[in-house]
């Protein structure tokens, strides 16, 4: 008997809630785990690095680790989140499950967006995206480990949201869409510092009308100025609080991941160093995180059933060749179908 599109819809999204509920249990699970078991195995010890200097400012030491030196090497986003939850909360231990709590849920709110954004266009792609966005946040902890994983995959998931719900569209947006889009953008780039480059393209992508009249080129001020304002304001706030709270510009940890990822650069071969190796780093590293749990998997698979040891190293290289060349051949097939919808017209 043939599935009728309805039917199919409803298998997809019966197929996305039964992931949702099973990583619903395991997120409510990790977070109130025993509590050795829970020191041990789901939070991680960079997670205090939130959790004390909030409790110390709060009991009137400031904003410090050791009670003596004010301490900045946080993300801001995440840190205003530790200060409520900490507010809300004297004990420690409860502190820390309700860290690792709030991670799990913002990314499971993650894969929800993804789903409702995609579903409507795209039903298949989007029960596959959200199910495997799920799971990866189980794997290395990586949405239960008390860090802004979960937030920053929450705000980047609602940016897809915006753009299944607008930008398909041909007609012009309202100025408050480019208002809440650069908002957005400016509360990711406040969850990961580094990612203060994703307002800074959307703004330009936005100027060159690329979002109201991709075929062709007409510049587009308002809009890029609505896109950038929240990013100046925010991200400004943020610059001056560290120039005269904590007398630097950015965080210190940003100089240590610095270096330890050019480390990582020279092991690994890459021909790149100073600020392009580390731009590159954190390009490829949310990728490669992702796609780990495809290629460690395989890996796993190979060695059991057949015997043979691929390595996940080589795995990746294959995975990361065949993407790029769907991602080469989907840029080629888009631009060809616009173009010939151009010219019939």
């Amino acid at each position: 008997m043939k599935r009728g599109p309805l039917s199919t819809k409803r298998l997809f999204t019966a197929f996305f809630f039964v992931a949702l509920l099973i990583s619903a249990i395991g997120v409510v699970r990790s977070s109130f785990l025993p509590e050795q078991d829970f020191l041990s195995s789901t939070i991680i010890d960079d997670a205090l690095y939130y959790l004390i200097p909030a409790q110390n400012l709060l009991n009137g030491y400031g904003y410090s680790f050791d009670k003596i030196h004010k301490t900045n090497g946080v993300e801001p986003a995440w840190a205003v989140m530790a200060l409520l939850i900490a507010a809300l909360c004297p004990d420690r231990l409860a502190v820390m499950r309700l860290l690792v709590l709030s991670g799990g849920l913002l990314w499971l709110l993650a894969g929800a967006l993804l789903f409702v954004a995609l579903f409507p266009r795209w039903p298949a792609l989007s029960v596959v995206s959200a199910i495997v966005w799920l799971f990866t946040g189980f794997n290395n902890r990586l949405a239960l480990q008390g860090m802004e994983n979960g937030l920053t995959g929450f705000l980047l998931a609602l940016m897809v949201w915006l753009g299944a719900r607008f930008l398909h569209s041909r007609d012009l947006k309202p100025i408050w869409f480019y208002a809440i889009l650069g908002l957005v953008a400016a509360l990711v780039s406040l969850s990961r510092v580094e990612m203060v480059i994703l307002p800074f393209l959307l703004t330009v992508a936005t100027l060159l009308g690329i979002f109201d009249r991709p075929d062709r080129l007409k510049f587009s001020y308002r809009q890029a100025a609505a896109v950038a304002c929240p990013t100046l304001l925010l991200f400004g706030t943020y610059v001056m609080i560290n120039l005269v709270y904590f007398r630097g510009l950015l965080p210190v940890s940003g100089a240590v991941k610095h270096f330890y990822n050019q480390k990582w650069l020279q092991a690994t071969g890459w021909p790149f160093g100073g600020f392009y190796g580390n731009l590159v780093f954190q390009l490829t590293y949310p990728w490669n995180l992702v796609s780990s749990t495809i290629t460690l998997s395989s890996d796993a698979f190979f060695w059991k059933y057949f015997g043979i040891a691929v390595g996940p190293a080589r795995l990746q290289t294959v995975l990361n060749i065949v993407c790029f060349i769907g991602l080469a051949l989907s840029s080629i097939i888009f631009f060809l179908d616009g173009r010939s919808r151009r010219l019939s017209f």
